[in-house]
């Protein structure tokens, strides 16, 4: 990165840029947007930014930015404090709340979700799926595991074998992953809403900086105060979670599929 740009030291900008380069990949420069779906990914990004502050057990956002890079059109990255091995279920419920920031962001701005979305449902619905069947987060099941952990995704393939568990218990599983993402998708709205004109500034920072660094958001974050959850929080609890630096909320393309795909 130092030499591309012509220089002799390595500074810590180039640092930066390298790291954003191998985690989101290189910057697609040639890709071309309308100023409304730019506002979209802004106001998108601007959500995971807000609820992952002010939640309670969320880790630090690190930085956010709506340069397409790879696949996404925007991205947000939070960073732990310290090494993590164990995660409780309070951070975890914090982390699908975080997750659906962005969709909430544009139900809340625009009253119109994208597809931008996807990946963040994804990981959502799994998180919640194993919070109740792998992590024995359930308050219904209690500590049980359900399913098998290395299963092969294969269409049939538990139609064939078997899922381990009636559907009485298979609906009770629906239902508490059900409760988990409402819960969280209720936060996040209760947060954004509650800081709309928070959400507002970091989205119009980002339409003019296109990324924003530590710094820069805790200028803009600093003034959006604390929440309190009306619910009570939930009881810590272990999980065998391993937890690294990643990038939280990638608002990606979405390709159409080809009409024999």
């Amino acid at each position: 990165m130092t030499a591309r740009d012509g220089q002799h030291e390595i500074t810590t900008t180039h640092v930066g840029a390298a790291i954003d380069r191998v985690i989101g990949g290189p910057e697609r420069k040639s890709r071309v947007m309308s100023d409304h779906e730019q506002r979209v990914i802004a106001y998108h990004e601007s959500g995971h930014a807000l609820v992952g502050h002010l939640h309670e057990h969320t880790d630090p956002v690190h930085k956010v930015s709506i340069v397409s890079r790879g696949r996404a059109l925007g991205w947000t990255m939070t960073l732990p404090e310290r090494d993590k091995y164990l995660n409780s279920r309070s951070e975890l419920r914090s982390e699908l709340a975080m997750l659906l920031g962005g969709r909430t962001a544009e139900e809340i701005v625009f009253g119109d979700p994208t597809t931008g979305a996807t990946d963040d449902i994804a990981r959502v619905s799994k998180l919640a799926r194993q919070m109740v069947t792998r992590f024995g987060m359930s308050e219904k099941l209690g500590p049980q595991a359900f399913g098998r952990e290395n299963d092969d995704v294969f269409v049939g393939k538990e139609v064939g074998q078997g899922s381990g568990m009636s559907d009485v218990v298979a609906d009770v599983i629906d239902d508490e992953v059900r409760d988990l993402i409402g819960v969280a998708h209720r936060e996040a709205y209760e947060i954004l809403n509650h800081h709309r004109d928070t959400l507002d500034a970091l989205a119009a920072a980002l339409l003019e900086h296109e990324t924003l660094d530590e710094h820069q958001l805790c200028e803009i974050l600093g003034e959006a105060g604390t929440w309190d959850s009306d619910p009570p929080r939930a009881v810590q609890s272990s999980s065998p979670l391993a937890r690294e630096p990643f990038v939280m909320g990638e608002y990606r393309s979405q390709e159409r599929p080809s009409a024999d795909s």
